[in-house]
């Protein structure tokens, strides 16, 4: 097994409606505000390359994509996710709306981590490797929880 690229797939679903700034003292400001920001969005379907040709995509019928900064309108000011880099976008339902509660979205990012030879691939301990990201994803948690996320 030959990786020279790892993309990775994080899935983020909408529990509320939470905003990065300050709501407005008004509910009916904000929504208007976040449903401008949800019609503004760009969905593309079919082949996407992303990042200057680092991985391209296929989408399969039932799937849209969000390019990064339409990925990070939607993660940030409509859903209220801390800031973050890397993200090379969204990858959604098509019938997607963000101001939906329950939806859901993959955020594809990209660490260029190395090469792995296909003999070295027999030897990697995956349920370790596994336990692993589970605990440093259990204890980036924590770190939103105090947050306020």
């Amino acid at each position: 097994m030959k990786l020279t690229r790892l993309l990775t797939l994080a899935c983020f679903a909408v529990a509320t409606l939470h905003a990065a700034d300050p709501a407005p003292p008004d509910p009916a400001a904000r929504l208007a505000a976040v449903k401008k920001l949800a019609d503004s969005l760009k969905y593309q379907t079919g082949e996407i390359t992303l990042r200057d040709g680092v991985a391209k995509i296929s989408l399969p019928p039932g799937y849209r994509y969000l390019n990064p900064a339409d990925a990070s309108t939607v993660l940030h000011k409509i859903w209220g996710n801390p800031g973050s880099s890397g993200s090379l976008g969204l990858l959604v339902p098509a019938a997607f709306d963000p101001l939906v509660e329950g939806e859901w979205a993959v955020v594809i990012s990209f660490e260029e981590d190395g090469y792995v030879k296909d003999d070295d691939a027999s030897t990697i301990k995956y349920d370790k490797l596994l336990a692993e990201m589970k605990e440093s994803v259990g204890e980036a948690s924590k770190e939103r929880v105090k947050q306020g996320y």
